[in-house]
């Protein structure tokens, strides 16, 4: 049979992933991915996911090893949440990239320089 003996998976004797494998590698995947519209966000359908884990990194993304019995479940997990979103739209579920929108701190040189007047300057010279 297909698949070494072990069964009817296709992804047999592939190595499952780790949490930060799939952490970093779905940030890659929504990276690439396609945006819908203009203003919208990188997304995929939640049914190619595993697929495109199989075939890009020739690794199985199992929600059952990382425990969920659901992959939309856990990839609403908190260990996602800075990465994306899972929604339901028309033709069915999508996985959403999320921003996280840096955190900006102003800085200006001119705060951290001296003031020396020009009438300063020129009378030391």
């Amino acid at each position: 049979p297909r698949g070494g003996g072990r069964g009817a998976a296709p992804a047999a004797g592939l190595p499952l992933a780790s949490w930060e494998f799939a952490r970093q590698h779905l940030r890659e995947i929504l990276a690439g991915a396609e945006v819908p519209e203009e203003g919208g966000l990188p997304q995929v359908p939640l049914s190619n996911i595993k697929r495109l884990f199989r075939s890009r990194y020739q690794t199985e993304l199992s929600e059952t090893s990382l425990g969920y019995s659901k992959l939309s479940d856990l990839l609403q997990d908190h260990k996602f949440r800075d990465i994306c979103r899972v929604e339901l739209q028309g033709h069915g579920y999508t996985v959403v990239q999320n921003f996280e929108p840096p955190s900006v701190t102003k800085i200006s040189l001119a705060d951290s320089l001296t003031k020396i007047s020009i009438a300063d300057s020129l009378t030391k010279i």
